[in-house]
């Protein structure tokens, strides 16, 4: 579907290629270009949309929380052992095209979910 632009609120015609670019910027996969998710899927979780983490390993990530993350595709069953976000629980998410690890997908019993994606793992 394609976005025809209307008029500006001075008269003037809008460039078409500023509204799909807002509209319809992703993020990609680092690793392979592939899209996982758009930009204005961004939301804020616990007052941030970005977070830092340590994992038990010692490994320490910056995350960035999704509403939807379309390129991802789980792996392995969720757990609740170590989770970030208290009252959900994670599952691994790979990117669909080459399956390097993109980040994790946290699940609430209530049925809502949210994508933390691994900052450095995507590409504008």
């Amino acid at each position: 579907m394609k976005i025809r632009p209307g008029p500006a609120p001075s008269g003037e015609e809008r460039p078409a290629d500023d509204i799909l670019e807002k509209e319809e910027r992703w993020l990609r996969c680092a690793a392979c270009r592939e899209r996982v998710t758009k930009e204005t899927a961004s939301i804020a979780m616990n007052g941030s949309h970005e977070h830092t983490f340590m994992n038990p390993a010692g490994i320490k990530y910056l995350v960035r929380c999704f509403a939807k993350a379309e390129g991802c595709v789980p792996s392995g069953s969720r757990s609740g052992v170590w989770s970030w976000f208290p009252g959900y629980a994670w599952q691994i998410e790979l990117c669909r095209a080459c399956s390097v690890h993109l980040g994790w997908s946290f699940h609430a019993a209530a049925s809502s979910s949210f994508y933390g994606l691994i900052s450095d793992r995507l590409v504008s």
